[in-house]
C-alpha cells in the first residue's frame, strides 16, 4: 500500500461493527471514529465520544444531512481518551473533531476495527 492511501475496511467488517452497535446500544463511554461514506475513503474522520453510540450516530446524521456517517471503529474510553487521541493525531487535524485520514490515524482505526472490543 502506498503512503497516505486509505486502509480499506471490508464491507463484512463494517457490517459486523454496525450490527454490534445495534445489538448493544449502551456499551458505556467510548471513543468512536466515523467518516462520511458518501465522500469515500479519503474523507475526513471524526473522533468523538459518547455513551450511546446509536443515538450519537442518529444525531450526527440529523445535524448534517449531507453526511452518511460510517462507523469505522471504536474503543472503550471517555473524554480523557478522546482528548489524548486529538493530541495524538493533531498533525492531521482539519477542524474541531475532524481529522484528515493520514497514515497514522488510518493505521490506528484499522487496528481498532480488526480487534474491536466486545460490548459484553
Amino acid at each position: 500500500m502506498l503512503p497516505n492511501q486509505p486502509i480499506p475496511l471490508s464491507p463484512a467488517r463494517l457490517a459486523q461493527l454496525d450490527e454490534t452497535v445495534r445489538t448493544h446500544p449502551r456499551p458505556g463511554p467510548i471513543v468512536y471514529y466515523v467518516r462520511n461514506a458518501l465522500a469515500g475513503d479519503g474523507s475526513p474522520i471524526k473522533i468523538g465520544t459518547t455513551v450511546d453510540l446509536p443515538l450519537r450516530m442518529e444525531r450526527l446524521q440529523r445535524r448534517q444531512p449531507a453526511l452518511l456517517a460510517e462507523l469505522l471503529a471504536w474503543e472503550p474510553g471517555a473524554e480523557r481518551l478522546e482528548g489524548q487521541r486529538h493530541r495524538q493525531f493533531r498533525d492531521a487535524r482539519l477542524q474541531g473533531e475532524w481529522h484528515w485520514p493520514d497514515v497514522s490515524l488510518l493505521q490506528h482505526v484499522h487496528t481498532l476495527a480488526a480487534g474491536a472490543p466486545s460490548w459484553r
